[in-house]
């Protein structure tokens, strides 16, 4: 129970009439508080919070695998000051890390996150290329860094800030749109076997709560990986139905080993 302009004695007998508790204002309603000032930043922190671990929850999931690769393998940077692009490992000049390109000096750089703008230094002719200290490259090495400095004797630094570029788009500016054309493109369709089409079919007209129907539809699509997730959780219920009733325990294992052996036919056949 909320009070607003009412004493304390009222509102004291209004809840032990009603059988209900006191509560405050500002007071949350979906994580937001109601009776706070929304012009301050405090008062939306928490919701700001809560999606940002939720993000990094689904980040975790649908990135870790080689999702973080695939991103920062079409960015490319274009050259400011230098001042925030590896020298060696992102792509500035050409479609390439200078560290695939020349791994062997790579290999003898000191600095491997070196930034461009440390790479070299203006003289009275302009800008100079300064690789590795005079004699420190053997001669096939040399050789090598006189390859490089003739790549990049038409770039050098700018007085603005460094940028980056998303490669599958002709603007080089980043879109969702673009984004998933990019993964459509990556996505290698495979045929469904004739009685998978069909199990997948009469799976979505079954009268069952939609987490079942979409657990179902991802065992089906990728039948390994769920075989092995559901072994480990159902093992755990076994083991504790096992204490309080053996017949239960022994019921759910041999349906779940029917569904293991031939999840297609029990689906069918419901």
């Amino acid at each position: 129970m909320y009070g607003f302009n009412l004493e304390d004695r009222f509102l004291e007998a209004a809840s032990a009439f009603l059988s209900c508790s006191i509560d405050r204002v500002p007071f949350r309603i979906l994580g937001l508080p109601v009776g706070a000032n929304p012009r301050r930043i405090s008062t939306c922190s928490p919701i700001i919070d809560i999606m940002k671990k939720r993000l990094l929850v689904w980040r975790g999931r649908h990135l870790s695998m080689g999702g973080d690769v695939w991103f920062a393998a079409n960015i490319s940077s274009i050259l400011g000051d230098g001042k925030s692009i590896g020298f060696w490992m992102e792509k500035w000049i050409g479609s390439a890390q200078f560290k695939e390109l020349y791994s062997n000096l790579f290999v003898k750089e000191l600095d491997k996150n070196v930034v461009v703008a440390d790479k070299g230094r203006w003289e009275t002719n302009g800008w100079s290329w300064v690789l590795f200290q005079e004699g420190y490259l053997t001669d096939n090495d040399a050789s090598d860094a006189n390859d490089l400095r003739h790549l990049m004797a038409e770039y050098h630094p700018f007085d603005r800030g460094d940028k980056r570029r998303w490669i599958p788009e002709a603007s080089g500016h980043y879109t969702v749109d673009s984004t998933y054309k990019f993964l459509q493109q990556r996505i290698v369709e495979e045929e469904l076997c004739p009685n998978v089409i069909r199990a997948l079919q009469k799976l979505w007209k079954n009268d069952v709560p939609s987490k079942v129907s979409i657990f179902g539809w991802r065992c089906l699509i990728d039948y390994q990986r769920a075989k092995h997730f559901i072994v480990e959780v159902y093992s755990q219920t076994l083991m504790s139905y096992a204490v309080h009733s053996v017949p239960m325990q022994w019921r759910i294992l041999h349906t779940f080993s029917d569904w293991c052996c031939n999840p297609l036919v029990c689906l069918q056949g419901n």
